[in-house]
């Protein structure tokens, strides 16, 4: 039995609130993140648990799906994304919407929203970190 532990933030928290700052001037899709970040995920699989190769109970459509590569992980995740801009579930500022304005965003990810992306990026996101155009940092936790 392979039982993987993690050193640093680690909770059972509801959800997690983190600041995602656009350092560009134009408005970018939370997608333009993942894929520009998708050594995140990779980050993921190797303090957390394996995602490509394995199947994905995606709860709210009771649907599961085959990941088989990293191309399908970014894929459901831009989806998932897409679904999350349009619903402004989750502290989207309704001008905001459909996008990451410049500057800094306030965002929420839940592992208890049953999408990948929330399970991946309410822990991932927490040590915080930079690529090209954008900056991410914790900011609290929504218990």
């Amino acid at each position: 039995m392979l039982i993987k532990t993690r050193n640093g933030f680690v909770s059972n928290s509801s959800s997690t609130s983190f600041i995602i700052e656009n350092k560009t001037k134009d408005r970018l899709h939370l997608c333009e993140f993942i894929k520009e970040n998708s050594h995140l995920i990779k980050q993921y699989e190797e303090e957390y648990s394996p995602i490509i190769g394995k199947e994905f109970w995606k709860s709210h459509i009771d649907e599961k799906l085959n990941l088989k590569t990293l191309e399908d992980v970014i894929s459901l995740m831009c989806q998932e994304a897409k679904e999350l801009e349009k619903s402004r579930g989750t502290n989207w500022n309704p001008k905001r919407t459909k996008a990451l304005a410049p500057g800094k965003n306030s965002v929420q990810f839940g592992d208890e929203q049953g999408t990948l992306l929330g399970e991946i990026y309410d822990y991932i996101l927490r040590e915080g970190g930079e690529s090209k155009r954008f900056k991410w940092r914790f900011d609290f936790y929504n218990r």
